[in-house]
């Protein structure tokens, strides 16, 4: 299929990737054929992932040839109550079949009382499933998702509560494995067909808690997927996310606004980290190492990776005691410019959506009014223009991801910041349009009231 276009030369980096033309073509075809099946409509408007692996067999590949491209398609889960029908590739365990599973899951529901017995056995069946689930990577080699994510946590720098709480317990989300991609894999490996190239894209409605919007393609999730996909990719060649040259170009970026004794204040580029994490992308840290030798690094507050803007750096304990509680006593005001890709109707207002981790799918947030922290953002339109609107948020809490979700969200301005690539309908052709334009709070030591601004480069 798609012969005006040339096969990639490189595999899909499953988490960040710009879906090939082929993928885009292989997807509506799986949703016109997902459009013609009438009882399935009122299932896959609630909301559903859907994938598409493109592939070619081995030996056509050895010989380089580039014809009988063909491709895969896979859901998540369950569709119709089935999780193995025709024209979607069967799952990598069908517990369904399994008399031992349905046995116990029905032993387990009937014990309503015993709290902690039902608990346990639950626990055990959990281990037991992901003992069955054999998953097999590109070198043929195979193990269960259990020692996947054993291997896994025990290879890896754990450096979040919730990752080194997984670890001592070995906990796998419920679920994993079922969904698109390592069902997609698994089926190409055992066939002995090579993968070209990959997507996953959300069909029907946003579930009420999150956001996601239909025929946007998303990244595989993190805490279900990145161990096994670790694992099955292993031996295929992949595209890289970044590059050495692209982290040089940018930590020579960032911009000096200020600079004293006690503190330096940033402007950061879009696509730098705030503070090192768990892949090789450059950090601000690299910026502060190689400007002023020093290996002790303070940041007194964060900005996500593609924000850009300004961002306080502590260069001693004290002064990080200090300018960190000016954020705790909420006495800093910051002012943030983003482009919403939308025509947001009213002219200013306040967003109150209390956030929490999705916990199977870090980094993204979701709205929990049980459990979320509060979050709350004053905004203003600045400018409307050609179904773009420019606003100013003025941020009251400091909660991860709170203003690409106070946008994106049905419940706040119902407009993603354009670029965002977890929230947004945008991929990785478009920065995220959020600056950190203004924040004011208390010089030290001198206790002087100092404001700063950078202009949005957008």
């Amino acid at each position: 299929m798609g012969a005006e276009q040339h096969p990639p030369l490189l595999f899909t980096n499953p988490f960040c990737y710009e879906p090939h033309p082929w993928v885009k073509q292989a997807a509506e075809e799986v949703v016109d054929y997902l459009r013609s099946v009438e009882e399935w409509q009122e299932e896959i408007s609630r909301g559903k992932m859907f994938g598409v692996l493109m592939v070619r067999k081995q030996d056509e590949c050895q010989q380089k040839h580039d014809g009988n491209i063909y491709f895969l398609a896979a859901f998540s889960g369950f569709l119709n109550g089935e999780n193995d029908m025709a024209y979607f590739v069967p799952p990598i365990y069908n517990l369904m079949t399994s008399k031992y599973f349905q046995e116990e899951q029905t032993r387990i529901e009937s014990l309503i009382e015993q709290k902690q017995e039902r608990k346990n056995r639950s626990e055990a069946l959990q281990d037991w499933l992901f003992e069955q689930y054999l998953c097999r990577n590109a070198r043929g080699d195979e193990q269960s998702v259990m020692q996947i994510f054993k291997d896994y946590y025990a290879a890896h720098t754990l450096k979040t509560e919730n990752l080194e709480r997984n670890a001592q317990k070995h906990h796998i989300p419920s679920g994993t494995g079922e969904c698109c991609a390592p069902k997609l894999l698994q089926y190409a490996f055992l066939h002995h067909l090579k993968p070209l190239c990959m997507g996953e894209w959300w069909l029907g409605n946003s579930p009420k808690n999150e956001v996601r919007h239909e025929g946007v393609f998303y990244p595989a999730c993190h805490n279900k997927c990145r161990p096994i996909l670790s694992f099955m990719l292993q031996g295929v060649t992949m595209e890289e996310s970044k590059t050495e040259r692209e982290n040089k170009k940018l930590i020579a970026a960032c911009r000096v606004l200020r600079d004293t004794e006690d503190y330096v204040v940033i402007d950061k580029p879009s696509g730098l980290l705030s503070v090192p994490g768990r892949t090789d992308d450059a950090s601000v840290r690299d910026w502060f190492v190689s400007r002023y030798d020093k290996n002790t690094y303070y940041p007194v507050h964060r900005l996500d990776q593609d924000t850009s803007g300004i961002l306080i750096i502590a260069k001693n304990e004290t002064a990080y005691k200090l300018l960190q509680q000016q954020f705790i006593c909420y006495t800093v005001k910051k002012t943030y410019i983003a482009l919403l890709d939308g025509e947001v109707e009213v002219d200013e207002g306040t967003i109150s959506l209390p956030l929490r981790p999705d916990f199977d799918d870090r980094p993204r947030q979701m709205v929990d009014w049980e459990h979320g922290k509060r979050a709350v953002t004053d905004w203003c339109v600045l400018e409307r223009k050609e179904g773009i609107t420019r606003v100013a948020f003025y941020p009251h809490t400091g909660r991860t991801h709170q203003l690409r979700m106070h946008a994106a969200h049905q419940d706040g301005l119902n407009a993603p910041i354009v670029g965002d690539r977890l929230y947004g309908k945008q991929t990785e052709s478009t920065r995220l349009c959020l600056h950190a334009s203004m924040i004011e709070f208390d010089d030290i030591p001198s206790g002087e009231r100092i404001c700063i601004q950078s202009q949005a480069p957008f």
